[in-house]
């Protein structure tokens, strides 16, 4: 199944400066790029490899909000890897600090900041 694109224009752009973000192996299969930073405000770009698990993570001290830029059908997330629920394109995700989550994925992209 091809993965569906929320939006055409951010993949465009994403696609022309991929190579150059500068990204930060977090765990295997999962890396992360700040693209932008404003006082405590940090927008980065979290890429997931196909069939992966990023194991169950939170951030204490920070709300973040995902954004679902790109997956394939079997994308998920959940507060642990036993408790996951679909996700699709156009999905937003909202976590408080301290809100522990999952990612299961075959291949996804997200905004986070």
């Amino acid at each position: 199944m091809r993965p569906h694109v929320v939006n055409s224009r951010k993949i465009e752009l994403l696609e022309k400066v991929w190579a150059k973000l500068p990204w930060q192996y977090v765990t295997r299969g999962v890396s992360i790029a700040v693209i932008a930073q404003e006082g405590e405000a940090v927008l980065r770009l979290l890429f997931v490899e196909a069939d992966t698990v990023f194991p169950q993570h939170m951030h204490p001290d920070a709300t973040e909000v995902l954004e679902l830029l790109h997956c394939g059908s079997n994308a998920k997330i959940g507060p642990t890897e036993d408790w996951t629920e679909s996700v699709n394109v156009n999905d937003i995700q909202h976590y408080l600090p301290t809100a522990p989550k999952v990612i299961k994925v075959t291949n996804i992209l997200f905004y986070e900041n």
